[in-house]
């Protein structure tokens, strides 16, 4: 019954098979004759299709009649019983491989493709031939449906072994064995027996004494000869570069020897001249320094003269002019020097010159505390002497606690920036101040309205200016405040504030401007305004407008609140374009910092 069922879900899935691709190919010519729009071909497709789906349907039944009454050979040579639940997948299995050889029978009758396509040809055949038409080829129709897989095929024969491989190459050689132990002593030899000792010999009798011998006659009278000296002169001397230097040397003797010159470990220097028993540097240069030795008969007799050269001494490494480090580090300024004799490197303080300071370090080199010096800065005398001169240098040491790298106006100017530091030393708030920007014109705007946003209640602040070659500005003692009133503008006072100038007229250097000016009294210090940015004095003395890029509008009239520069009258035309090169200006940076304190 397994079997059966079997072979017939397989005929029923063939029979489905054949009827779809049937179903294709008629869906294939109804296209075609779509395309013609011909009603009449349509009629007469319907009638094809009609007698396919018959003599398919004939077909397929003609199969499954077949199918059920034809016997196979398997069923006859299986037993008919099996034992146990084993006997039903016994089956089950023998009717599978019983269906798939009846399958490979290419004997038994089966619904094929090609008896389809077959009968599909015969029938558009009679159609064409009935009503004359030309039958023409339609398009290629859509893929018809994936068939179920195929059986499997038998498995192929075991592959041949595979021939022996090369032989492998010839293994290393072994290492050498260890050392064999040493074999053992031989025996000890017997000791020969000692001679007999000799028999001494007798001593010889005395011999007798000669007599006397005849005095001599009386030599010649002899000469007095004095040993052989030699001398030379002088046996040292120091002289200074391109002097002239002569040394002599000669024999006290008897006999008149050769003199010669050489110096130890080489040839005499270029530039030596000998002749008659003295030596000639007619202008000394280092190289000549060092021992001459005078020799005498093949270096018997020997006289050394020492030659120096006068050398003051003179700096190989300078102290830094200004040295600029933070609070908390340890700063070594060092001084290097040459000279001979060797110079003597020690340092001072210019207040105090007679005494100098302990510097522990070697090579001239002075340790110093940051911790401990002043943002005024301090100065420091490293100083060389020997006994052929002297020389010294002066090193100026701050703490980084004002406007060293933090104005980009400045930068690390060391000549403004000691400047500063030197006025504004007296008036900052604690030695462990640093100064911050808040406005920087180019970077922020140059409104003054953005001023007033952002320096406005910071306290004290410092003001630079440049136009062109020329940096000015000043500092302002107090806090700016904008004035509540549009348009307006209000005095404000600050005893600490001071104007100054770091580059202005050629021959001027560094100047600062105090409030001397007649009108300082009343409190004319700065001016707090609506629009405008940091303005001094009552002149006003500095101003920068609102939007000073656009135009001139900026200026200076020194001499109102704060000083003229000395020997000049205020409001003079030197004075009024001292700070900028002209009285009106537009500046091409303007930059505010305040004082900020740890």
């Amino acid at each position: 019954m397994a079997t059966k069922s079997g072979d017939k879900i397989s005929k029923s899935s063939l029979a489905i098979s054949v009827i779809s691709l049937a179903l294709v190919s008629l869906l294939f010519v109804r296209f075609e004759f779509d395309y013609n729009n011909s009603k009449a071909l349509e009629k007469s497709i319907q009638q094809i299709e009609d007698d396919l789906k018959t003599n398919i349907d004939t077909i397929v039944e003609e199969k499954l009649q077949f199918y059920e009454t034809a016997p196979t050979t398997s069923t006859k040579e299986r037993p008919d019983s099996t034992f146990g639940s084993e006997s039903k997948e016994i089956s089950v299995v023998s009717a599978k491989y019983d269906h798939q050889r009846e399958r490979r029978d290419t004997n038994s009758g089966s619904v094929t493709w090609k008896r389809v396509h077959n009968e599909i040809d015969k029938k558009f055949k009679q159609f064409c031939s009935v009503n004359n038409d030309s039958c023409q080829i339609g398009p290629r129709g859509p893929p018809g449906l994936t068939g179920p897989p195929g059986p499997l095929g038998p498995i192929g024969p075991s592959g041949k072994n595979g021939s022996q491989g090369a032989v492998g190459p010839k293994g290393l050689k072994g290492d050498k064995g260890d050392k064999g132990s040493p074999g053992q002593l031989g025996v000890k030899g017997d000791v020969g027996s000692m001679g007999s000792p000799g028999i001494a010999g007798s001593d010889g009798s005395n011999g007798d004494k000669g007599q006397r011998g005849l005095r001599g006659m009386n030599g010649p009278k002899g000469e007095c000869i004095t040993q052989p000296r030699i001398a030379v002169y002088p046996h040292s001397q120091a002289v200074f570069l391109n002097e002239k230097v002569i040394l002599y040397c000669w024999v006290e003797g008897r006999s008149p020897w050769k003199i010669t010159w050489q110096k130890p470990g080489g040839s005499l220097s270029r530039g030596v001249q000998i002749g008659n028993h003295m030596l000639l540097i007619k202008k000394v240069q280092k190289s000549h320094a060092g021992d001459y030795i005078c020799t005498a008969r093949s270096g018997a007799f020997k006289a050394i003269s020492r030659l120096e050269i006068k050398e003051p001494p003179k700096f190989t490494k300078r102290p830094p002019k200004l040295a600029i480090h933070d609070r908390g580090t340890n700063v070594s300024l060092c001084c290097k020097v040459k000279g001979n004799p060797r110079p003597k490197v020690e340092w001072y303080q210019p207040e105090n010159t007679s005494v100098m300071i302990p510097h522990p370090q070697e090579f001239g080199c002075l340790l110093i505390d940051m911790d401990r010096e002043s943002a005024q800065g301090t100065d420091y005398i490293c100083r060389a002497t020997n006994s052929f001169g002297m020389v010294q240098e002066i090193a100026s040491v701050f703490a980084r606690s004002f406007v060293a790298g933090q104005s980009s106006i400045i930068g690390n100017n060391e000549t403004h920036i000691i400047a500063l530091n030197k006025w504004l030393y007296p008036v900052v708030r604690s030695r462990t101040s640093s100064w911050v920007t808040c406005w920087k014109a180019s970077k922020h705007g140059w409104e003054g309205s953005k001023f007033h946003q952002l320096c406005d209640n910071k306290g004290p602040t410092l003001v630079i200016v440049r136009v062109g070659v020329y940096i000015f500005g000043g500092y302002a003692g107090v806090s700016w405040k904008r004035h509540p009133k549009k348009g307006y503008c209000g005095r404000v006072h600050s005893p600490t504030s001071f104007m100054f100038s770091l580059v202005n007229k050629p021959g001027w250097g560094p100047t600062k401007l105090p409030q001397l000016g007649y009108d300082s009294p009343i409190g004319f210090s700065m001016m707090s305004c609506d629009r405008n940015g940091p303005v001094f004095g009552s002149g006003s003395d500095l101003t920068i407008v609102d939007n000073a890029h656009l135009g001139k509008k900026s200026y200076a009239h020194i001499g109102m609140s704060y000083s003229a520069p000395k020997g000049q009258s205020p409001d003079s035309d030197f004075t009024n374009t001292f700070m900028a090169g002209s009285e009106y200006f537009s500046p091409n940076e303007v930059e505010v910092l305040y004082e900020k304190t740890d």
